[in-house]
């Protein structure tokens, strides 16, 4: 007690004495332990105890109750809960106060005694691997009260030979413990039915909890609910007990309204500044944990989160994403700082008109991008940049895991890393299919049949199905603006030759360059303008002749005999 507190009155503090005094009397004196238990195992203990029980000199009976309880005791580990969950035969008042409730009194002095003598450094979980179950002790105690054929041999039957040789083991290492009596049990102790006790029938009600919503009740007022009499999911008992902590007298009501204001529901509470700032506050709170929480999620990195600020805008696709950036790359590229030249050769001023005679269309006019699309684009290029640093250290550490596995391993895993969203990135998904393609060949040189036409074909034609559709996927990207596949110059000297050792170096798209930036549709006009201006120059290209490359200039040295079933060109000009 702390503090100016009165002290007690005399008489309580005498009678708090008495009291304590009297527990002390009643509490029975503990036997004497002769050796403490070397360990808080099971065993141990069990030794301990049955030890100190056996000093006491007792009964025939008694003695019997104590192996057929040791024998309970190292059964438990073996029985699963579910099957200690079980109805047993109600004990009668004879066995209980002649039998039963005497020895167990004297038993379970015996382990308190045994685990008091444990030593300090054992005795700070004593109990930790130890099991009592009352129900299987006495299944075992009815067995043998009415199987006048059961013997201790025959036991094992029941407890199964792991057990019961540890049973025995465990009663030859006390000193003076003799054989079992079952016989001696069956005379000393009372009658006893083993008969299981009635199911006890199942309580129906048939009302439910009380229930009103003035929503609901406008609507459902006019439906009226059977109850059945049989026993079903709605008629379950559906009340607490009488002695429970909580309360069953009233149903849960939601204090929020169940509709929003604008389809129907109650306006929210009107709230004056000291609760507004309450509000605030609790938000405010909650806000901070969370930024806690989500900052301990990179812990990977090392790194904590930056604070980004995301506007109040519509849903954008990946796609839309890309073609903002492709644009605002597009502009800052072909528009100068006053005057910039537009696609159709009128001048542009600063302030987007357009400066040539003329009224001009709406298709020669430069689409001038306002403040917040420019950020937006540029938000985007950044999180486009950030997605790639992150691809790239995601693929690195996947290189490395790559390196313990078998080659089929290697070509399952990389085949589940192309149906990985990542594979969208435009880096990522032409290393990806590199990568394949090179665990292809990897495959093809570990073939025992590597020269045999059949394999080789099929090789083949799995790296021009593999490298064709992507190669066209480039070149359209390039063509589009849009940055949906990136080839740079190391990916694409590996490309092209693969496919110039595979003989299908026709596969290659004419004209086609690895870059890591794309290059816009103006660009390339200007790029081919100026290609046809230096060969007509130079006299190489002459006037009505056909392209170099062309299927027509192809048809001009000789007739084609038949296509490629890969790639569609002459079969003269290469062989797959």
């Amino acid at each position: 007690m702390r503090g100016t507190v009165a002290a007690l009155p005399a008489n309580i503090v005498a009678a708090v004495d008495a009291a304590k005094s009297a527990l002390d009397s009643a509490v029975p004196a503990l036997p004497a332990v002769a050796s403490a238990p070397a360990s808080a195992s099971a065993d141990d203990l069990l030794r301990t105890a049955a030890a100190t029980f056996l000093a006491s000199s007792p009964s025939a009976p008694e003695s019997t109750l104590l192996y057929l309880y040791l024998a309970h005791a190292l059964l438990l580990p073996s029985v699963p809960l579910r099957a200690r969950a079980q109805r047993i035969p109600e004990a009668s008042a004879e066995l209980m106060s002649t039998l039963l409730e005497p020895f167990l009194a004297k038993f379970y002095a015996s382990l308190t005694a045994a685990v008091e003598a444990l030593p300090e450094a054992e005795a700070q979980n004593p109990l930790a691997d130890f099991d009592l179950d009352g129900r299987i002790f006495f299944i075992l105690l009815v067995e043998v009260l009415n199987n006048a054929d059961l013997a201790p041999e025959k036991l094992a039957d029941f407890l199964g030979p792991d057990v019961a040789s540890r049973v025995d083991s465990l009663w030859s290492s006390l000193s003076g413990a003799a054989q079992p009596d079952f016989g001696a049990l069956r005379s000393a102790g009372p009658a006893q039915s083993a008969e299981l006790p009635p199911v006890p029938a199942t309580l129906v009600e048939d009302t439910v909890l009380p229930y009103t919503q003035s929503i609901f009740t406008a609507h459902l007022s006019s439906v009226h609910v059977a109850v059945s009499p049989d026993s079903t999911l709605a008629t379950l008992q559906n009340k607490l007990a009488g002695d429970s902590v909580f309360s069953d007298e009233r149903g849960w009501e939601n204090p929020r309204p169940a509709l929003p204001t604008h389809l129907g529901g109650a306006p929210p509470p009107v709230l004056d500044y000291r609760a507004k700032k309450k509000r605030d506050r609790k938000e405010q709170r909650f806000m901070a944990q969370m930024q806690k929480s989500a900052a301990s999620l990179t812990g990977a990195f090392g790194a904590s989160l930056k604070p980004q600020t995301i506007p109040s805008v519509g849903k954008r696709s990946g796609p839309t994403l890309k073609q903002q950036v492709a644009a605002i790359a597009s502009a800052k590229n072909s528009a100068a700082a006053s005057g910039a030249a537009t696609p159709t050769g009128s001048e542009v001023g600063r302030d987007g008109s357009s400066t040539t005679g003329g009224r001009g269309s709406k298709k020669d006019k430069v689409k001038v991008l306002s403040s917040r699309d420019k950020l937006i684009a540029e938000n985007a290029a950044k999180k486009l940049q950030e997605e790639g640093k992150e691809n790239f250290k995601w693929w690195v550490e996947r290189l490395d895991d790559l390196k313990d596995m078998t080659l089929p391993g290697q070509i399952s895993q990389v085949q589940s890393y192309l149906k990985n969203k990542r594979a969208q990135d435009p880096w990522l998904g032409t290393e990806m299919l590199i990568k394949r393609v090179d665990l292809e060949l990897r495959k093809w040189v570990a073939d025992e049949r590597r020269e045999a036409d059949d394999v080789a074909d099929q090789y083949r034609v799995f790296i021009a199905r593999t490298l064709s559709p992507h190669l066209q996927k480039y070149m359209r990207a390039l063509d589009e603006g849009t940055g949906a596949v990136v080839i740079n110059e190391k990916q694409g000297r590996a490309i092209s030759n693969t496919l110039a050792v595979m003989g299908l170096e026709c596969l290659l798209p004419e004209g086609i360059k690895w870059s890591d930036k794309l290059a816009s549709a103006e660009d390339k006009k200007d790029k081919k303008a100026k290609a046809a201006a230096a060969d007509e120059d130079d006299g190489k290209k002459k006037k009505g002749a056909a392209k170099p490359g062309s299927k027509a200039a192809q048809a001009a040295v000789r007739p084609p005999l038949s296509l490629c079933l890969l790639c569609r060109s002459p079969s003269l000009k290469h062989r797959h």
